[in-house]
């Protein structure tokens, strides 16, 4: 019998008591399997897989809560719904259903609690999701990150190139030179496992958990200039996400807390600590924990505001005029979303943020004036959030400086918001209330990253297509001419 197929015991103990007399009552829980594996499956298709929890004592078990946990919890579900009573020597059947909504490989636990005792009974869960469905075996370009006038990629080698603007040395190849087609970012090691791009700098996460960055955070942060190759940021050590925010750094730690470094600008606090921004300057990055996020987050997001995704599917947002406080800028997390609001994924943009939702939706908030907040409107929603519409398919959402996109399950693309450089490639430079179709894409899209004039896709074939904003070289075709329409880069 494989290790999939062994029984997890569980030996619940309680009181109980019969004709006035107590007793001692013995429930014995098994599970089986302890582990499911849902293989592979495309983004938002649905698939199930069948548990059985048996009690092999006599008295009744009582499951009072079935649990989900973990970083990509949102995308299983169990049923039927807690409570449910297992009599003596009988079983229960359980259906977990796995629908993953992003690219990758995904992860969860079920835990059966019983009110006879405080202890659980765990079941892992894992599952994978490819949007190209195979289309592409061999993916050479793994990431795509737009920044502010500028764009990295990582490769499958572990080489990370940049291009577009470079005027605080962010596009890493030891210069300020503006580059019009990718360059290498010198001096990295070989175990780069993502790259993040913000206004003026840009950081890598390697396999070590240790953080490279360099650019420089703004023209607000003590210090600052340009730093034109990769330097180790101190005091950072198994982090397991990044993001570059506009004039800040935060970073997800193994443990679940939260770290920021950098600085704001008018009157903003990125850094969640409650205190006036600012800590260390360009040469001595200092970062510093989040009030209240010391565990349990399993992402993050940075632009002008900051927002986290616990475990638990709550959202928490600092700092910047989107974080979705009414009563001005939040110095430290508040509260968005609560625990059973679905939300899968998130981005934030300098003006807005949205959020993607377990059932395919995005909702959006803050200021809308051209329209990006995707509900047909350009009031504001500082409180609160509205549904971005017609969509119902989204498996990503990408928060750009006033626009935002897309991904659909079906590989394709939707954007809008502001276009005044044709960063919403319709073909067109008009705002759009609404999503609408990228035009000229050559291939199914797998992931996309939303610049602050610009947009990216990275496709199943293996290629990176830009469209916008490109008077820097942002959009890596060799040009300096602004796209209505997604150009190739050129590697």
């Amino acid at each position: 019998m494989g290790a999939h197929r062994l029984l997890a015991v569980l030996a619940l103990f309680g009181v109980g008591c019969r004709n006035g007399n107590l007793r001692v009552v013995r429930v014995t829980l098994t599970a089986d399997p302890q582990s499911l594996d849902f293989g592979s499956t495309a983004p938002g298709t649905a698939v199930a897989r069948s548990v059985t929890v048996n009690n092999l004592g006599r008295d009744s078990a009582h499951l009072r809560e079935l649990l989900l946990e973990g970083g990509q919890a949102a995308f299983f579900s169990a049923s039927p719904a807690a409570p449910i009573t297992i009599e003596g020597n009988a079983s229960a059947t359980l259906t977990v259903t796995y629908r993953p909504l992003l690219d990758g490989s995904h992860s969860a636990r079920l835990l059966i609690h019983s009110d006879a005792s405080n202890n659980e009974l765990p079941i892992l869960l894992t599952g994978r999701s490819d949007v190209c469905g195979g289309e592409s075996s061999e993916k050479s370009l793994r990431v795509v990150s737009a920044g502010g006038d500028f764009t990295c990629a990582l490769e499958s080698s572990g080489h990370v190139k940049c291009w577009g603007r470079n005027k605080f040395g962010q596009l890493g190849d030891g210069t300020t030179n503006n580059r019009a087609t990718p360059i290498d970012v010198l001096g990295l090691p070989s175990d780069i496992k993502t790259v993040s791009a913000g206004y003026g700098q840009a950081c890598v996460l390697r396999q070590s958990g240790r953080v490279l960055c360099w650019g420089t955070q703004g023209d607000n942060f003590s210090g600052s200039r340009p730093h034109p190759t990769p330097t180790d940021i101190p005091g950072l050590a198994n982090v397991t996400a990044i993001a570059v925010g506009e004039e800040h750094t935060c970073v997800l730690t193994t443990a679940g807390g939260v770290k920021c470094w950098g600085t704001g600008e008018d009157g903003l606090e990125p850094l969640g600590d409650g205190l006036p921004a600012n800590h260390g300057d360009a040469d001595n990055p200092e970062p510093i924990d989040v009030v209240g996020l010391s565990s349990g987050a399993v992402a993050l997001a940075s632009s002008e505001t900051n927002c986290v995704l616990t475990n638990t599917g709550a959202v928490f947002c600092w700092s910047g005029r989107n974080a979705g406080s009414p009563r001005g800028i939040p110095p430290t997390p508040i509260d968005v979303f609560g625990p059973t609001s679905g939300v899968v994924a998130l981005s934030v943009g300098d003006v807005q943020t949205c959020v993607l939702t377990s059932g395919g939706g995005v909702k959006c908030w803050g200021q809308n004036f051209s329209g990006q907040l995707g509900n047909n409107s350009t009031v504001d929603v500082l409180s609160g959030s509205v549904d971005v519409v017609g969509l119902s398919d989204a498996v990503a959402v990408s928060v750009g400086g006033v626009h935002a996109c897309a991904l659909t399950s079906a590989g394709r693309v939707r954007c809008w918001g502001a276009n005044g450089s044709g960063q919403l490639g319709d073909g067109t430079s008009s705002d759009r209330l609404t999503p609408v179709d990228v035009l000229g894409l050559t291939s199914t899209v797998r992931a996309i990253s939303a610049g602050y004039g610009h947009t990216c896709a990275l496709t199943c074939d293996n290629r990176i297509q830009c469209w916008g904003k490109n008077d820097e070289g942002g959009l890596g075709d060799g040009s300096m001419t602004n796209r209505l329409t997604p150009v190739d880069v050129r590697f």
